[in-house]
């Protein structure tokens, strides 16, 4: 009898441990949805009747941005790195004129964020 006891205890803390374990879930996919696990590597493109913006982020922290107001047919592009963390842009721009600035962004999926009321779109 004590020899049953004994291996139903050993089954019970087996199983028990297996089953804690396996009821800890990796919190990965939350941080996708806040934004943590989106890239934003690539090139992104907002536009609207008469104006656009197009930012290209490369991966070893340049970024060329182009921006064009088709209305009255002006058009600039700037040069620069930039550092991306906690859903925080900064530009560093290789211009004089250009002081550095940090943007905010919001994550609406892995091709798409709002960028000061803009929406951009993976290209």
């Amino acid at each position: 009898m004590k020899k049953i006891f004994n291996y139903l205890l050993i089954v019970t803390l087996l199983i028990g441990t297996a089953v804690s374990f396996s009821s800890c879930k990796d919190d990965d996919d939350d941080d996708e949805k806040k934004g943590n696990g989106y890239s934003i590597v690539g090139t992104w493109k907002y536009a609207d009747e008469s104006y656009y913006e197009v930012y290209t982020f490369n991966s070893d922290g340049t970024f060329v941005t182009t921006e064009a107001d088709v209305s009255v047919y002006l058009a600039a592009t700037e040069y620069g790195t930039y550092t991306y963390s906690n859903n925080k842009i900064t530009f560093h721009y290789t211009s004089d004129y250009e002081e550095d600035d940090v943007v905010a962004i919001k994550w609406i999926d892995k091709d798409h964020f709002v960028m000061d009321g803009d929406d951009f779109y993976r290209q």
